[in-house]
């Protein structure tokens, strides 16, 4: 990892502080936690950037997309911000693509789980402060809505397409953990131990490191104590959970469907291949019925391209894998993404992804295009694929997951009016298409 960059002037005194995030729900309880942290300290928090004495800005590089929102987000808040006040910058972006990040910015720096800096930046007693909720989405800088706008930017948004895109954004919405205000969120771990080809999260987030599963018990005993229902998993990769200690995703939730009560677990980011590998064990669990969400990335349905991306499992022992939790569970909510255009690409390859997505028992696709990212294997690989190429390729497979939704409908009925929302993200901040 790079090393972390601070400020040699004294501690800043409390006043009123902003926190601002870009990305992932991993960052936004890392934002949650630095909250947490000032609080402890006597912050005021605003969401107005404008009056904030201290600003921290959660940075996000998994995409050039992002990447390019965060540095026009560290350019406008560099404009905007009183003379007197600070802005600091953390998060993936400096891990990522630190000479972009310095061609805008020369403040301090640090990563998503490096808080101590920002502890010690602020002459705080500690830096161990849990938070068991997202920065809420006044909080952030871009996120679904932006994704979604590359599609009907394309030209995708017209006639029934335009009907089944804005009931497959409310449908998705309304499945993931960052929708629900009541949604309890642990963030059990962060890293990931795989080496996939396209990927430049571990550039930020390193090798897995894991909560013990004792301290995890007690933020989820607490959380039930607090009337919570609805509890969240957060990691890098949830499927590499206690990697590090001699332990399992497995092992975590054997210990914590040992509680009564009346709760779900909602499970983000399990890698496919501990889904194989586990597959007994996560049946027994799965059965439990208190399993409501799964979200487990397959990236492509050809062997070729998954050998390519280094994946380390084939499409079809997952799509089989999914049908037997499917089996056991047939109220399991099961989600995943494709990477679309990856390097060397057929068109039939294409085809098999699009074949596996049809056969496969999914509620909800996402659809990413591939992105030679700075550090990756793919950012040098032969037969990159035209963007024109790729695009075409996206929207169709985008449209099979709008009509995909609307067929599941009928055994995952629209969610209800009332389901708690969270109020909108901070459109200012649009980064220039």
């Amino acid at each position: 990892m790079a090393p972390v960059q601070s400020s040699s002037c004294a501690a800043q005194a409390a006043g009123r502080a902003c926190i601002l995030c870009t990305g992932c729900p991993e960052n936004r309880i890392d934002g949650a936690e630095m909250r947490e942290l000032l609080l402890a300290e006597s912050w005021e928090m605003t969401d107005d950037h404008r009056e904030a004495d201290l600003v921290v800005y959660v940075s996000c590089a998994l995409t050039s997309r992002n990447e390019e929102l965060s540095l026009d987000t560290v350019r406008r808040l560099q404009r905007e911000m009183r003379p007197d006040a600070r802005l600091v910058v953390c998060g993936c972006l400096d891990k990522i693509n630190p000479a972009r990040l310095r061609e805008v910015y020369e403040g301090p720096i640090f990563g998503s789980d490096e808080i101590s800096v920002l502890a010690d930046m602020i002459g705080a007693r500690g830096d161990g402060h849990r938070a068991n909720y997202l920065l809420p989405r006044a909080s952030l800088v871009g996120g679904m809505e932006r994704a979604l706008s590359s599609y009907r930017a394309a030209g995708l948004r017209f006639g029934l397409t335009a009907v089944l895109d804005r009931l497959y954004t409310r449908r998705l919405n309304a499945a993931t953990t960052e929708s629900r205000d009541d949604a309890y969120c642990i963030k059990v771990s962060t890293g990931c131990d795989n080496t996939c080809a396209y990927c430049a999260v571990r550039l930020s987030r390193g090798m897995v490191r894991s909560k013990p599963i004792a301290a995890v018990a007690q933020e989820f005993d607490d959380g039930l104590r607090q009337g919570h229902r609805h509890i969240a998993l957060i990691g890098t990769d949830l499927g590499s959970y206690g990697h590090d200690r001699g332990k399992s995703l497995t092992d975590l939730l054997h210990e914590l469907l040992q509680r009564d009560g009346d709760y779900d677990l909602r499970l983000r980011n399990v890698h496919p291949r501990y889904i194989i590998r586990d597959l007994p064990a996560l049946c027994d669990i799965v059965r439990s019925g208190r399993i409501s969400h799964l979200s487990t990335a397959v990236q492509s349905g050809s062997d070729e391209v998954l050998a390519r991306m280094r994946r380390g499992y084939r499409a079809a022992e997952f799509g089989e894998a999914l049908e037997v939790l499917r089996g056991v569970c047939p109220g399991l909510e099961l989600r995943t993404q494709v990477l679309i255009g990856f390097p060397g690409e057929t068109e039939e390859q294409f085809e098999d992804t699009l074949r596996f997505i049809d056969a496969a028992p999914f509620d909800y696709t996402e659809v990413y295009l591939f992105e030679p990212r700075p550090g990756t294997l793919a950012e040098t690989m032969p037969h990159q694929i035209p963007r024109h190429v790729a695009a075409r390729r996206r929207n169709r497979m985008y449209l099979h997951a709008l009509w995909r939704s609307v067929r599941n409908r009928v055994r995952h009925p629209e969610p209800r009016l009332d389901t708690p929302q969270t109020g909108t993200e901070r459109e200012g901040f649009a980064a220039t298409e």
